[in-house]
């Protein structure tokens, strides 16, 4: 871990962001679901794009490497922490503005307003189109850039433009032909910071919309309960499949071991050494 006190230069330069407020060493555990995950080196909380656009620029001009963390809820963190930046987006970036354009509603939302509360806002107004995303835990930047879905349909099919930075803190902007979306991911550039997201839903009946967000509520806790510090999807396995599964994992490892110098492939996804836990 980075040995910095606020009176570092780096530390000073951050502090003198208007807009930006930074941590020391400050433990993730409790911004995460899991309720796991040791110290950031820098913790900056930032509510405009002001001071996000200046903090991008700071960490560039220190070589800082840093991430986005929004409501935690599919990562694991370390307890040796993480190396760098964490940014986490506040203030004007929870904003949520409805435009209503001959019959078609557009939502303009900050990337760090809750994925669920928007679904419930849209509901109580009787707009259509985001059911499919009730009880997903994430903040709304974190589900454009994953592309989350659920029950038959994903961000992909309701987005109509999206603004963001650079890595460097200069802005972009992204309409729907520009984007190319896949199974889970949204393929922006590299570095990109979603800032908000602009979405094209349906005027509808109230009752029927909020209905059908009550359906799935019901649906998805029966299948996944909840309760306990978990990543945002719990699934509950048939009495006894667990430790079966377990028995059939070390037969495999018995008998294909991983080599030291091989990182072990999983049939579902790139070698361990590639997975980047945040």
């Amino acid at each position: 871990m980075v040995k910095e006190n606020m009176n570092s230069p780096l530390a000073e330069e951050l502090n003198s962001i208007p807009g930006a407020k930074l941590k020391i060493a400050e433990p993730l555990a409790r911004y995460t679901s899991m309720k796991i995950g040791g110290p950031a080196d820098y913790f900056i909380e930032v509510v405009h794009d002001s001071a996000l656009a200046n903090l991008l620029r700071v960490l560039e001009l220190y070589k800082i490497d840093f991430c986005l963390l929004g409501n935690g809820s599919n990562v694991l963190i370390s307890d040796r922490g993480v190396r760098g930046a964490v940014i986490r987006l506040a203030g004007e970036f929870k904003r949520l503005e409805w435009h209503d354009e001959n019959g078609e509603v557009h939502a303009r939302v900050g990337a760090a307003y809750p994925v669920t509360q928007l679904v419930r806002e849209a509901a109580r107004k009787g707009y259509a189109g985001l059911e499919f995303a009730e009880g997903i835990p994430g903040t709304v930047g974190g589900a454009l850039f994953m592309n989350a879905g659920a029950y038959g349909s994903e961000f992909e099919k309701i987005v109509a433009r999206i603004q963001a930075m650079t890595c460097s803190g200069q802005p972009l902007e992204f309409s729907r032909h520009e984007m190319r979306f896949g199974y889970r991911d949204s393929h922006l550039p590299i570095g990109t910071v979603v800032t908000r997201v602009e979405m094209r839903l349906q005027r509808s009946e109230t009752a029927g919309v909020a209905v059908k967000v009550r359906e799935l509520t019901q649906r998805r806790k029966s299948s996944q309960p909840s309760g306990l510090p978990n990543s945002g999807s719990m699934f509950r396995n048939p009495p006894g499949d667990f430790a079966g599964r377990l028995i059939e994992l070390r037969w495999q490892l018995d008998e294909n071991p991983p080599r030291p110098d091989k990182p072990h492939r999983s049939s579902h996804g790139p070698p361990a050494e590639s997975v980047t836990l945040i």
